[in-house]
């Protein structure tokens, strides 16, 4: 096909290289441009270009680069622009006014940004409008879309992130070992992600033989390690930086519970692959959480704003293996039938097929 694409996305973020690598699958030659700078080595594109800018994440950052992102796109000449988020690289591409473009919404940037004032909405509205397609990760996002800003239902795909293929097979030959509970989490230490109610609640259970691993970053990282010394929780935690793939999937190898307390959220990919490697999840009883578990069935669900149900639903998931084991086959067959990042890019390419 060798059609050309630019991807306009936050490049700091391995979500933005997962779907660069699926469009290249699909026989699209990549263009990338961010205003953020590749955390690692990435896949090979045609091209990364970095836009440069004085401004921290803002309103104005995107204002002022708005024009030489408009060059460059003009420079490219691409068949398709694929942008992700909203409120900054769905606003960049539609400025640019020619090109036709994909919209991806990731969850945040539907649930919390576009709903942040009134200019906020029809700003949203406008992007959405202007988008040839919209892809995002849960129903309630579709529902959102089609009753608040008026969108046509057909315009919208909801394409779950998923799984790759050798992923899953990794996932599927894991063997847990029961001598000591692992609980894992890996979602930012920020306020979306609601961190201080692990620690409160990690800090009730007395069980001296369970481990958390936290591999995060974020704004609220030394007050979250301060509590965490103060609550008593500090040496029951292994603080971690960000991982590389493969150390990751070796950590979810060998944990055994899987912990998210996030007050907003799409469709989890950090619950997906948790799911795949056979982790129990204990996640907030939200709307992305609540089309992937059913409480008490395939994982446990929990008021977010309260610890002590935390506690208690960590307590259970550790002395009930038997529910475990039986959450384990079924969650990883629920990753094969709906999170299968191969027949969910296939669905992709053969909606927006140029």
């Amino acid at each position: 096909m060798n059609k050309r694409a630019i991807v306009l996305s936050d490049a700091s973020s391995p979500h933005t290289w997962t779907w660069i690598d699926g469009y290249k699958k699909l026989g699209f030659k990549v263009y990338l441009i961010s205003f953020e700078e590749p955390i690692e080595e990435k896949i090979q594109i045609e091209d990364f270009i970095k836009i440069d800018s004085p401004f921290k994440p803002s309103f104005k950052r995107y204002i002022w680069g708005a024009r030489k992102v408009k060059n460059y796109i003009h420079k490219i000449s691409p068949d398709i622009i694929f942008a992700h988020f909203i409120p900054n690289y769905g606003f960049l591409s539609y400025l640019q006014g020619k090109i036709p473009f994909v919209l991806t919404c990731w969850g945040s940037d539907l649930i919390r940004v576009a709903f942040k004032s009134f200019l906020h909405q029809k700003i949203s509205k406008k992007i959405f409008r202007s988008a040839k397609f919209i892809v995002v990760d849960a129903k309630f996002m579709k529902e959102i879309i089609v009753t608040k800003f008026k969108i046509k239902p057909k315009k919208i795909m909801i394409i779950p992130f998923g799984v790759k293929k050798e992923i899953r097979q990794k996932g599927g030959n894991v063997k847990k070992k029961e001598d000591n509970i692992i609980l894992f989490t890996n979602r930012k230490l920020e306020r979306i992600y609601n961190p201080f109610v692990i620690i409160n609640a990690l800090s009730k259970i007395k069980d001296g033989n369970i481990k958390l691993i936290w591999i995060a970053k974020g704004n609220l990282e030394s007050k979250i390690k301060e509590e965490s010394f103060r609550k008593g929780a500090f040496d029951k935690i292994d603080f971690l930086p960000f991982q590389k793939r493969e150390n990751l999937y070796n950590l979810l190898e060998k944990s055994h519970i899987y912990i998210s307390s996030s007050i907003y959220d799409g469709t989890s990919v950090s619950l997906l692959e948790a799911m795949t490697f056979g982790l129990f999840p204990v996640v907030s009883d939200i709307l992305g959480n609540r089309e992937w578990i059913l409480d008490g069935i395939n994982g446990f669900l929990f008021d977010p704003k309260n610890e002590d149900e935390l506690a208690d639903k960590i307590k259970e998931a550790i002395k009930n293996r038997e529910l475990r084991d039986r959450a384990s086959e079924m969650n990883r067959n629920i990753i094969e039938r709906k999170a299968n990042w191969e027949l969910n890019l296939e669905k992709f390419y053969n909606k927006i097929k140029l």
